[in-house]
């Protein structure tokens, strides 16, 4: 599904951990001698999986490394599509890291179910971000992710309630907190589609379309808001969103599909 990349604006936007180049993952690990994650983000973009594990398996087997440097390793993988090494990591990271902070560990948490979502986990996600979120508990990134993690579920109608309080209190948070870019547009997409969800859709209608001005290239605030203008009978707007939706990212399998079946219904019309 893809729905990393949304995270990794998540990040920027709260100050977290994040790869936006060679210097902050430089800061991340130190600048002493060893195997960089640079040289990995290096591999990563060349496509050279092979490469890119080596660095990764002497780090690992090298002198003990922080959480930090494990939330740091995850969000590579992910931003590569390897969400299963990524789970690995986390995995890996919480049990190597018995005195990290609980905010650290926290991040390993959601960063652990930012992965299983990926591997088409939903439940486990929840169960991972419910975990971080014991940990962090004002953190409005840990709220958000829950809440999203909840309405992904096979059946989320009886966690549509817990996950719109979830999603309310992350985007107040982000406010407090001052965002209001990218990052904002990212938690008012996740309630706009909570409130789709819910059959709010007036609601659902304004967030999803400010999420969209604030975040115009991610592919999945045009998957939804694409979802909604479908429920209201609006295929063409629909259709083009989806397209859009698909150039930008061609691995949304869940664009691909939704287009598929609209077109069919249209041409069966």
């Amino acid at each position: 599904m893809r729905m990393w990349r949304q995270w990794l604006w998540l990040l920027a936007a709260l100050g977290t951990v994040s790869l936006v180049g060679c210097d902050t993952v430089d800061r991340v690990i130190g600048r002493g001698p060893g195997p960089k994650l640079a040289e990995v983000k290096a591999k990563l973009d060349e496509k050279d999986w092979r490469g890119a594990q080596k660095i990764l398996k002497r780090l690992l087997h090298g002198k003990a490394i922080g959480a930090s440097v494990y939330a740091a390793a995850i969000e590579l993988l992910l931003d590569a599509d390897r969400p299963t090494e990524a789970y690995d990591w986390a995995v890996a990271g919480l049990k190597a890291t018995p005195n990290g902070s609980p905010t650290e560990h926290a991040q390993l948490y959601r960063l652990k179910g930012a992965a299983l979502l990926e591997l088409q986990d939903p439940q486990g996600a929840v169960a991972a971000n419910r975990a971080a979120l014991h940990l962090d508990p004002s953190s409005p990134l840990v709220m958000n992710d829950l809440a999203y993690a909840l309405v992904e579920q096979s059946d989320p109608m009886p966690h549509l309630d817990e996950a719109n309080r979830l999603a309310l209190r992350a985007v107040e948070g982000a406010v407090k907190a001052g965002i209001t870019d990218v990052g904002y547009g990212v938690m008012l997409d996740t309630l706009g589609w909570i409130q789709f969800k819910r059959g709010e859709w007036t609601s659902a209608a304004a967030n999803l379309g400010r999420a969209a001005d604030l975040a115009p290239r991610e592919p999945v605030i045009l998957y939804h808001q694409a979802r909604l203008y479908e429920a209201r009978g609006r295929d063409e707007e629909a259709t083009i969103l989806l397209k859009r939706a698909i150039r930008i990212d061609p691995s949304l399998d869940i664009a691909a599909r939704a287009l598929k079946e609209l077109l069919m219904t249209r041409d069966a019309s």
